[in-house]
Parts: C-alpha cells; structure tokens; sequence
C-alpha cells in the first residue's frame, strides 16, 4: 500500500512478521524512518488533511482495523533561551530552557544529552524536563567556554541533533589577599622611604589594583605611613 502524505513523501505499508508504516524520500529513494505495529495486514494508505496518515487493513478472521498515525515529521531545530552564563553560578542552576521547532505543532518532545560530534562537555550537566542544567558552579578562570550535544525526540520517536557551544561571562571577582616584599625595616631609615612593596591575589589575573590605607581594626598606626 501507497500513499503521499501531505508533507510529499511517499508513505508505505505492508507486513513483515508485524505491519508497519515507511516513511520514504521521494527524491532519492531513502527511508526516513518505519514505524512498525501489532495490527495485521495493512491493506491501504490515505494521507489526512490534517497532516496524518490513515492505514487500514485486516486478515482472514481478524477484525478489520483503521489507525490513524499522528507525528510524522521530525523536529528541524533546536531552540535555547541562552547560550551563555555567568561564573560562579551555584551547581544544579538552569542555564538555558530548551524548545523544538517542529512541523507537528501538537507535538511534544523529550530531550537528552547524546554521544556524537560535540559530546564534549556533556558530562558537566543535565537535562531536568526542557531545562539544562549544570552540575558544578563553573569558574571562568579554569573553563571559559562548553560544548555539548542535546537530542529532541517527539511522540513518534523521530529526534534531532544538535551541537551547542555555551560561553562563560567572566564576573570581577574580589581580591582574596595582600602580599607584603617584607614587614619588617630598620630604625633610622629616613622620612619617605620605602619600606614594603605590595601585591595582590586576585582571581583575575588581568586586573589591576591600587591601595590605601582604612579605617577599622589594627588602623592604630596608619597615620605613620602613606602609600605611593
């Protein structure tokens, strides 16, 4: 049995140990996809106005049978309400929401990380429902971007692939420490002389810091110094 559905690919139906239904590309000849079931024989195809494919059929001493097969065309895309974030966000946060484009507008669709080209990073988060999620607070300074693949696959078990590059903001983060050259100096230097040197650890590695000298605990001497 023949038939074309209203998509333009040749839909095909038989018996094989159980009846199925082949999607097939009219243009070269592959199968899409076969979706098989209990049914007996089908006997004949007819494509549905709404998008649908009726396949009716039956055997000796069996009931006849019409079914009417929904979701039969894949999803095209993938959808990402972001593909960036910040560093330091907490493990487990949501980092995109994910969505299909896909021609079956009733249809829903499921989503996983998958193996293929892109896998990369796959392992540093989850997928909860239509949101992925992250699994440890990411640190721009150690990994600045990941690479992952995500699958959707709808109620008729037909799936799209597709490899995202998500990119970490880098956030200013605070200094952590003062380094002193030394803390200590002999009596009797003279007025203005230099007596340490001062650094600073920063996550940053790029930034920059200037200095001064505050009010609050240990302040008893700052009237002593100033800072060049």
């Amino acid at each position: 049995a023949l038939t074309t559905g209203s998509d333009g690919f040749i839909y095909q139906g038989g018996y094989n140990i159980g009846s199925f239904v082949k999607k097939i590309d009219p243009q070269n000849g592959l199968e899409k996809w076969t979706r098989t079931f209990s049914s007996p024989y089908i006997k004949a195809l007819a494509s549905g106005n709404d998008g649908s494919i009726f396949a009716s059929g039956g055997d000796a001493g069996r009931e006849s049978f019409v079914k009417k097969l929904f979701y039969l065309l894949a999803p095209t895309d993938i959808s990402l309400s972001s593909t960036s974030f910040n560093e330091n966000i907490n493990a487990a946060s949501i980092v995109a929401t994910l969505s299909t484009t896909d021609q079956d507008a009733s249809d829903t669709h499921t989503y996983s990380l998958v193996s293929g080209a892109g896998d990369t990073d796959n392992s540093s988060f989850y997928i909860d429902g239509s949101n992925l999620k992250i699994n440890l607070s990411p640190d721009y300074e150690t990994k600045s971007s990941y690479l992952v693949r995500i699958k959707a696959t709808d109620l008729g078990g037909l799936s799209y692939e597709e490899a995202v590059i998500f990119n970490v903001h880098d956030i200013n983060e605070a200094p952590t420490d003062i380094y002193f050259l030394t803390t200590n100096f002999n009596e009797s230097i003279y007025s203005g002389a230099t007596i340490a040197t001062l650094s600073t650890v920063d996550a940053d590695a790029s930034d920059t810091h200037t200095y001064s000298l505050v009010s609050g605990t240990g302040d008893s001497d700052n009237a002593v110094f100033t800072i060049q």
